[in-house]
């Protein structure tokens, strides 16, 4: 055991009190609580012709989840709602940024669906794609069980309403819980 002299005490009570002074004065990023779309975002949604909803950041109940999300298929991959207008009609966009090696889907999902907290892989609720239909509102007929749900998956969600997004060969298939 090493004794410290009267001069490394300082020296380390110095060290400490910087730490948490520095430390103290660092805000704890928290997306629940956020109320503006981080930039990044913003100006990706911009290059693909779509548009953040403040409404969608600033009606939250305190604590539910924005609607973004980082961390799809890889660490800086993320999923996003925005909006584009045709003639007065909205469409809501789920708008994904992620390397184009590591996804089959199309990046732009239009829907009518509402805009939700989403939330990446959280659906341990259902553990196959029995019964989700495509995404895009095309007919085709709902999956049958057998096929596993995929960890990255999208889960949109706003009081009453549950949607689980995921790409299955190449196409956006969903599942809404009401």
């Amino acid at each position: 055991m090493t004794r410290r002299g009267p001069r490394g005490l300082a020296a380390a009570s110095a060290a400490a009190a910087l730490c948490i002074g520095g430390c103290a004065q660092t805000p704890v990023r928290s997306p629940e609580f956020d109320t503006d779309y981080p930039a990044d975002l913003v100006a990706y949604m911009t290059e693909h012709g779509c548009r953040p909803d403040p409404a969608a950041m600033k009606s939250r109940r305190p604590g539910s989840k924005p609607p973004y999300a980082y961390g799809f298929v890889q660490r800086d991959g993320v999923a996003t709602w925005c909006y584009r207008t045709y003639g007065g009609q909205r469409r809501n966009v789920l708008l994904i940024r992620a390397p184009e090696s590591s996804f089959s889907c199309r990046k732009e999902l239009e829907t009518a669906l509402p805009i939700g907290g989403l939330s990446i892989g959280s659906a341990s609720f259902i553990d196959s794609l029995n019964g989700f239909t495509r995404a895009d509102g095309q007919n085709a007929p709902p999956l049958a069980g057998g096929i596993d749900l995929p960890n990255e998956h999208i889960v949109s969600s706003r009081p009453g309403d549950i949607v689980v997004f995921t790409c299955h060969q190449g196409e956006w298939w969903s599942y809404r819980f009401e």
